[in-house]
């Protein structure tokens, strides 16, 4: 059975917060105790209630009893259920694979990994978080699951249980100078005033509880129930209103908010009276800001906020700067650093609230169809960066925005924007295909082009070729249907005369070609392709293609034309900046050199590409590359270290559901069942498990590291024509006098497999004749 790779079993994701916890020591207690004693415990409450706090208070306690296998998913920012499953597996880097559903993939990690999961803010996925959590625990015995809710999942075994307010104050009474200190210090030992205090001197350093402001916090704690968000919400404002303002503003906003659902639950109803206290204090700008700023599901930079939040587009900047710092002092946005460049948030509660608001408010089109024209203008600007020298930085940014392009998407299918949707769509696929998003890639390309009928011809265009060109690496290829995607694509190119869309799909179907043997239309398609490609005069595409016919060209042991190719390939890469297809393409150099029998310059190119790949989350192109130093490390004699290489390289590809192709597979099992043999079962097995548990970083860290010196090798190689372990062994086979059928049963291999070796060995040692090798096997006493 395929292994799932993914965090390794002593890891953890969980979050530290940034702010100190207050109170709750039989919250916790309590929590910990249901844990322990259940394996699905969901703390339900009204939004603000503390429950993702507690959660997380709690599972850290727990962390060494646990053995830090605490794993954290935020669901917050996700919109759609179907992409709950999703979810979880990317924040465990459990990628997809299309060999099986990704539920089964989840299910089996958490078999070999015993954890507790937490599934924060299910409210809105309720249903695909239930479905999933059931699952779940049914078929992984050692898995238990601390969900967050408005309400219950409502599946058997659960514990559910609601996460109380703070304590409050006792109203103390103040007779005297004395008596005022007692009632503060009783004040103090009730959590919500502690929360208060902390809160406050977070937002103004020279706050202190005083006797004359105690009794004000206070009554501000009584009459928010308790409530730790609406607590904090009303501290934020310690900077611009006295206590007493606070409290007597808090009057007449519950007031006017007592009209609500009777049915509602009163904490509810009291944490709804306070953001909407809390939005009527802001502004007239900070109001719009915050209504504008609910259309990210997650984050946005200024820049984002900018041009999404203002009417115009964002043209004339220089009033969201301010108006935003406005509101992270009042607490109501939240702020982060990534890669240099701060990032802003909304509290879930807050965005809600606000998203209500901007309905209410009419602006809910136009602020969403600025959403997606930011996105659509931020995608179709990273797709020619991430084949330039800016590829790593905007390989990032895509990803950082992975949840805002998601957000578009999911706009342009609901407006009916067909145009937007395709071009999107479009400019992702790449990015798709590189970082692993292969079946989600596939999912929005169906949508959008379903959706697409009436578009701008080159949209659809686009969209079909990169729909056709995804569904070549997954592992459930009709290869029927995307032979008439990629047809389709190219009759609207050619309708439209564009040559470099001509070129790209005469690319791919070169691809779809060669994967089917068919070596001479594969040739064809990709001359054409090429011709049309140095007219466009684009580097990268050229290189593309150079690539490809390298790739054929080894296929048919025209060594020397594949070296050709792929040195051109490369430098093309190179003059387009693309270091990652440089490193793909030097990969494959490598390849070619092991074929010519160098050996310690084929290793030397090798391990320089995998150094370059790691820079990327390409675990596709790093899976090839371990696959062709796995096989150069079987040669050399080395098969437990070639094993653990084999191993890794499954565990990447399982990541992105991309399966090797059947040459490809026919080497590997080839190699796999050698070492088998040889090595003994349960050698073998401790290697390939040693190698699937294997970081990325440490894979990287191990093949640097190299035990042997090449060199050693090499003489060797020499000594016996530069033939590979298994070309000696075929040619042992054939000075016996065995036919190529005869060889493959010895060597339990396919009859095109000895084809292939019995062409190199003629090659490598200069015979026209099977009577030469075997004379030449004599001559050099193989046995």
């Amino acid at each position: 059975m395929n292994k799932v790779k993914g965090r390794p079993p002593g890891s953890g994701n969980l979050p530290t917060p940034v702010s100190t916890f207050i109170g709750r020591e039989k919250e916790i207690a309590t929590v910990k105790g249901l844990i322990l004693e259940n394996r699905l415990v969901t703390l339900t409450g009204a939004g603000g209630s503390g429950k993702t706090r507690l959660a997380l208070k709690v599972s850290h306690e727990l962390l060494e009893e646990l053995e830090n296998r605490v794993r954290f998913i935020e669901l917050a920012p996700l919109g759609d259920p179907a992409f709950v499953t999703q979810e979880i597996a990317s924040t465990l880097n459990v990628h997809d694979q299309s060999s099986r559903p990704l539920l089964d993939s989840l299910v089996y990690f958490f078999s070999t990994h015993p954890s507790l999961l937490i599934l924060d803010n299910c409210e809105h996925l309720i249903e695909a978080c239930a479905e999933i959590a059931d699952t779940l625990l049914q078929k992984c015995a050692d898995l238990r699951i601390l969900a967050t809710s408005r309400e219950v999942l409502g599946i058997t075994g659960e514990a559910a249980w609601v996460v109380p307010p703070l304590s409050l104050p006792e109203v103390q009474a103040w007779k005297s100078p004395a008596s005022a200190q007692e009632a503060l210090d009783e004040y103090q030992k009730s959590e919500s005033v502690r929360l208060f205090i902390a809160r406050a001197k977070t937002n103004s350093p020279e706050f202190k509880f005083t006797v004359h402001n105690g009794a004000w916090v206070a009554e501000i704690c009584r009459r928010l129930d308790g409530m730790p968000l609406a607590i904090e919400l009303a501290a934020a404002h310690i900077r611009t209103l006295s206590v007493k303002q606070i409290s007597e503003r808090l009057d007449d906003r519950f007031t006017l908010l007592t009209g609500g659902s009777r049915t509602a639950p009163a904490r509810h109803q009291t944490l709804a009276a306070t953001v909407e206290w809390s939005y009527d204090l802001l502004s007239k700008k900070e109001q719009k800001l915050l209504r504008r700023f609910s259309v990210f599901p997650g984050s946005g930079t200024l820049h984002a906020i900018e041009s999404v939040c203002e009417e115009d587009g964002g043209k004339e900047k220089g009033n969201v700067l301010d108006t935003l710092s406005q509101l992270v002092d009042k607490s109501l946005v939240g702020t982060s650093r990534r890669s240099g460049e701060r990032w802003y948030s909304l509290l879930e509660t807050i965005r809600e609230f606000a998203f209500d608001k901007l309905a209410e408010s009419q602006e809910m089109k136009s602020v969403k169809d600025q959403h997606l024209d930011y996105y659509l203008q931020f995608a179709e600007e990273a797709e020619p960066k991430i084949k330039s020298p800016e590829q790593l930085l905007w390989y990032e940014r895509l990803e950082t925005e992975h949840d805002n392009l998601r957000a578009a998407l999911g706009w342009a299918l609901e407006s009916q924007n067909a145009d937007a949707g395709l071009r999107l769509a479009g400019s992702l696929g790449f990015f798709w295909f590189v970082h692993g998003h292969l079946r989600e890639g596939v999912v929005w390309l169906e949508k959008v082009l379903e959706n697409g009928e009436g578009a701008p011809l080159s949209s659809q265009a686009k969209a079909l070729r990169f729909l056709g060109g995804l569904l070549i690496f997954s592992e459930e290829k009709d290869f029927e249907r995307i032979s008439m995607l990629l047809e389709k694509s190219l009759g609207l190119y050619r309708k439209l005369d564009d040559r470099a869309g001509i070129a790209w799909v005469l690319n791919q179907l070169g691809l779809i070609a060669y994967i089917h043997g068919e070596f001479t239309e594969a040739q064809k398609l990709l001359e054409e392709s090429l011709v049309l490609r140095e007219q466009v005069g684009d580097p990268w595409e050229i290189a593309q293609t150079l690539g490809n016919f390298a790739t054929v060209a080894l296929k048919k042991n025209d060594l020397a034309s594949a070296r050709e190719f792929s040195e051109k390939a490369i430098a093309w890469f190179q003059q387009a900046g693309d270091q990652r297809g440089t490193a793909m393409n030097t990969g494959e150099l490598g390849e070619i050199i092991q074929m010519e029998g160098d050996y310690e310059r084929a290793f030397t190119l090798l391990t320089q590409s995998l150094s370059q790949l790691a820079q990327f989350d390409d675990n596709w192109a790093t899976a090839s590359g371990l696959e062709s130093l796995a096989n150069l490390v079987f040669e050399r004699g080395d098969l437990k270290r070639g094993v653990i290489l084999y191993g890794a390289a499954e565990a990447l590809r399982e990541d992105v559901g991309m399966p090797l192709t059947p040459d490809q597979y026919e080497t590997y099992e080839d190699d796999m069942a050698t070492a088998r043999k040889d090595l003994g079962e349960k050698v073998f097995t401790r290697a390939q498990a040693e190698g699937r548990a294997m970081t990325l970083e440490q894979v990287i860290e191990f093949v640097l590291h190299e035990p042997e010196s090449p060199s050693t090798v090499q003489a060797e190689k020499e000594r016996v024509g530069g033939l590979t372990r298994r070309e000696r062994e075929a040619a042992v086979l054939i000075a016996q006098g065995m036919s190529n059928r005869e060889i493959a049963e010895a060597m339990t291999v396919t009859e095109k497999t000895v084809e292939a070796y019995v062409t190199r060995i003629l090659r490598k040692l200069g015979c026209d004749s099977r009577v030469q090798i075997a004379t030449w096997v004599i001559e050099n006493n193989l046995d």
